[in-house]
């Protein structure tokens, strides 16, 4: 970040009338003013924001004076971090969001993240998965903002990782044709669990719209032909 100025007065001096030009340079917190007299030049720094010089008043270069704190960075800040999506399950891949960044200065949303399972550091990457959490664990998200002059305010979230419901793709009653001779018997199709916990499966049998049995099997001794017969199966 530079600025520069000119100004040209008349300075007596003795031997010779002498022109002064005037660059302002701000970089790490000074302010350059170089003054040119023939073949020689003298830079002379001095503090900034702000400095008289041949009683004209020249503002600290840099952003506009009017919105800002005399040119001194403002650390970002946010309102709130969150854990995304929820509710966390370990075939979740989540994100750590921040909400209500806000920087005085202008700077885009800029974060330092660290994940935790336990208490344990396992990652600063954007994301994470089942991969370094289980059913049970904590989960923490530490978000702090950042921009080019430092750091905020961190935010956490926290969330502990469910347990995944198991799943199937469908389920059907063999054999079919069911027969009163038969005894019926119900088949999962495509059953899945996100934890890899075993599955167990209740069953309901529904005779004509009547309950008439949680068994596994169903005899076709309670059957007579023409029946409408429903399993309703429920995984755990």
């Amino acid at each position: 970040m530079h600025c520069s100025f000119s100004l040209a007065e008349e300075v007596s001096r003795v031997d010779e009338p002498l022109t002064a030009a005037v660059k302002l340079e701000a970089a790490a917190g000074f302010t350059g003013i170089r003054y040119h007299a023939g073949m020689s030049e003298v830079l002379m720094r001095i503090p900034t924001p702000l400095f008289f010089l041949a009683g004209i008043f020249l503002p600290a270069c840099g952003k506009d004076s009017s919105g800002d704190s005399g040119g001194l960075n403002t650390p970002p800040s946010i309102d709130a971090a969150e854990i995304q999506p929820q509710p966390v399950f370990e075939s979740s891949l989540v994100d750590c969001v921040g909400v209500g960044w806000e920087d005085p200065d202008g700077e885009p949303p800029y974060y330092a993240l660290e994940w935790r399972v336990n208490g344990e550091v396992v990652s600063t990457g954007a994301q994470i998965d089942g991969a370094v959490f289980d059913k049970g664990d904590a989960v923490d998200c530490v978000l702090t903002p950042l921009d080019s002059g430092g750091e905020g305010e961190s935010k956490m979230a926290s969330v502990v990782v469910q347990n995944s419901p198991p799943q199937a793709d469908g389920t059907a009653i063999e054999p079919d044709p069911l027969t009163v001779e038969d005894t019926a018997r119900v088949r999962i199709n495509g059953e899945a669990d996100g934890d890899s916990d075993a599955v167990t499966w209740s069953h309901v049998w529904w005779v004509n719209g009547e309950a008439v049995s949680t068994d596994p099997l169903l005899s076709g001794n309670l059957l007579v032909r023409g029946d409408r017969v429903v399993a309703e199966s429920t995984p755990s």
